[in-house]
């Protein structure tokens, strides 16, 4: 007799047999098989025997019942389904005979009354399979139609998680075999570069498999007068060998047609080269039926492929969007540091002014880690207030709040696997501050209107533009919070900081912009660099960016000019610029900008033009240059030039 037998939960090993027509699950005492678990509701689910065919049903419990991992209303089980309720998981072993191997196999003997069903009060109206007859109908067609939409079932969840046509093959053969009885079924598909068939899968019966070196051949004839005519064909084994295409009576064979964008590439055989049995209209509907499914399921995969290579090219295409362009000593040590905390699965805190590129050095984070192929989410905690910052990060259910009309999924279970960027999270709110420190300590996160815990997998990367340090004395951070994503702390200079990026910046930005949008500009004239130069940067590397993005806008020419630039620019270029009495200086200087100069030089030359036009005064140099003092001291020691200023103590 059909059983179950307890997989995991408090009495694993234990076997409960269905001696009669019902077994009822639930909390009360009174139940059959009593579970005393809060999630479990106190009449729970039901399984009825109808002459050895089990069928399951949800009593409308509170937290669902799960056939090998999906909720169910109602569902006929089959040997080696899982059923879990609350935490009590089921494994069902069927009467060994009570499934034939096809509908041919079994013996009208049983009607059923309507007071041996659930009434339909009991049944989830929503998700209701099929409502059962209420007169009396023979077993064998009861068995029949439920074995056939529950292998319809099975069969269409295997193939929709299939990758490979081998493991499509498999989901069919098993379903042929199981709802239908055929001894044999093949999977061919056209093979262009033999101009012929190829046989990816066949599945045998337990009879087939003894007979299987007497079983004849399927022909290539008959594969290609199935494609030629584009429908399914009959056929008949006569003697045991010769096949007559064409009949449909008393046919045991079929060949259907796989077909994608109006032509045949592939074909399904079955066929009953033994027993001779005939495979009948409805075999043919249900076979047909399969076909469809996998049709639908080739397309998917071929999407997906297509999907998986254009991503490919996009990330290819993309990768300069995030690529980190540098000369400075400083930055170096940086992206060396970033390549080297990639490969560990620690937070990561980011610190450096508005547009530095923290989301680039994120990126970068992500890009080398072995979470690569995972998704990468970012967030700015800046941009939203407390209640929705907190349902974008941990999602909210339907109802949660005024304006929650539907489920949300949270950017931590979209980050599942991957990276989660949480830009200025010095900006995040007490509250968020706490739950976000739960998931860094127990790695799980609940919806908001939702006392489910879900499990994320998720590495936190931060960056903030304030000091955290000084934030936790104020009391506006949490001291644990900030030692949670500090393990690793990357801080990067503003652009002022590090001059010599500025040409190898802007140069790049001049060559990802003009394959942007259609521009005739090539280069840049080297009174432009003095003027960008010269310019301080409080938006650093992202102000950089647009400027040349507007430069471009208003050239028209070959040469991005300084009359291209923006006023601001050009006023901090014209305080920068030396007395007019040193006569000589600028034509020295344009002569020498008119060379080919490194960026040494150019950087030399400004700060030279600087010190004189403030006359050695290094604290005055400095501020002109957007640069701390240390900077310049290091700079004037880099070049030698120590002695063209004077010390500002002697002020």
């Amino acid at each position: 007799m059909p059983k179950f037998v307890v997989k995991s939960g408090p009495h694993a090993g234990r076997e409960i047999e269905m001696v009669g027509e019902r077994l009822l699950f639930g909390r009360n005492d009174d139940c059959d098989v009593v579970i005393a678990d809060p999630d479990v509701s106190r009449n729970h689910a039901q399984a009825l025997n109808l002459d050895g065919m089990v069928i399951l049903y949800d009593l409308n419990s509170s937290n669902g019942t799960f056939v090998n991992d999906v909720p169910i209303s109602r569902t006929f089980l089959m040997n080696g389904d899982e059923v879990r309720i609350g935490n009590t998981t089921f494994k069902f072993i069927a009467e060994p005979s009570s499934y034939p191997s096809s509908p041919r196999d079994a013996v009208a003997s049983l009607t059923i009354a309507p007071e041996s069903l659930p009434s339909n009060e009991v049944l989830d109206q929503n998700t209701r399979m099929l409502s059962f007859p209420r007169e009396g109908v023979e077993s064998a067609i009861l068995k029949d139609v439920y074995l056939k939409l529950k292998t319809l079932y099975r069969v269409f969840l295997e193939i929709s998680q299939s990758e490979t046509l081998k493991d499509i093959g498999e989901a069919l053969g098993r379903a042929a075999l199981l709802a239908l009885g055929v001894e044999r079924l093949s999977l061919y598909f056209r093979d262009d570069t033999a101009h012929g068939w190829t046989c990816f899968y066949t599945h045998l019966s337990t009879t087939a498999k003894a007979k299987s070196q007497a079983l004849p051949p399927l022909s290539s004839s008959l594969l290609d007068a199935t494609a030629a005519q584009a429908d399914p064909l009959y056929g008949r084994w006569e003697n045991g060998a010769s096949l007559e295409i064409g009949a449909s009576e008393k046919a045991d064979l079929l060949a259907i047609p796989i077909s994608r964008n109006k032509h045949v590439v592939g074909i399904l055989v079955a066929d009953n080269p033994v027993s001779h049995d005939t495979i009948s209209k409805d075999d043919a509907d249900f076979l047909f039926t399969l076909v469809l499914h996998l049709v639908v399921r080739l397309r998917q995969i071929e999407q997906v492929d297509h999907l998986r290579q254009e991503n490919l090219e996009l990330r290819q295409r993309s990768g300069d969007d995030y690529a980190i362009v540098t000369q400075d000593e400083r930055m170096k040590r940086v992206m060396s540091l970033t390549m080297r905390a990639a490969e560990r699965d620690c937070p990561v805190l980011i610190t450096g002014e508005t547009g530095t590129g923290k989301e680039l050095i994120a990126r970068s984070l992500h890009n080398y880690s072995p979470r690569r192929n995972k998704p990468f989410v970012a967030v700015n905690c800046a941009a939203l207030p407390d209640t929705l910052l907190e349902s974008e990060l941990f999602g909210h259910e339907k109802g949660a709040f005024t304006g929650a009309v539907e489920r949300r999924i949270g950017k931590f279970e979209l980050a599942d696997g991957g990276t989660l960027f949480l830009d200025e999270i010095g900006d995040m709110s007490p509250s968020a501050q706490a739950k976000l420190l739960r998931v860094l300590q127990e790695g799980e996160i609940q919806r908001l209107g939702s006392n489910k815990i879900i499990k994320v997998n998720v590495r936190v990367v931060a960056a903030t533009n304030k000091t955290l340090e000084q934030e936790v004395e104020k009391g506006n951070f949490r001291q644990d919070l900030y030692y949670r994503i500090r393990v690793l702390e990357l801080v990067l200079p503003p652009l002022r900081e590090r001059r010599s990026d500025i040409p190898v910046l802007a140069q790049y930005f001049l060559e990802q912009l003009r394959h942007r949008f259609p521009t005739p500009v090539k280069t840049i004239h080297p009174d432009t660099m003095q003027c960008l130069l010269a310019y301080h940067y409080p938006g650093n590397v992202r102000e950089l960016r647009n400027i040349i993005e507007r430069a471009l806008v208003l050239a028209t020419g070959e040469v991005l000019l300084p009359e291209h630039l923006p006023a601001e620019v050009l006023e901090a270029a014209k305080l920068a610029e030396p007395p007019t009495s040193a006569s000589e200086r600028p034509s020295q200087a344009a002569q020498r900008a008119s060379s080919n100069l490194s960026l040494a030089d150019i950087e030399r030359d400004h700060i030279l033009r600087v010190l004189e036009m403030v006359q050695g005064n290094k604290v005055k140099a400095a501020s002109i240059l957007g640069i701390s003092r240390t900077t310049l001291y290091e700079k004037l020691k880099e070049y030698g030039i120590e002695g063209k200023a004077r010390d500002e103590s002697l002020e």
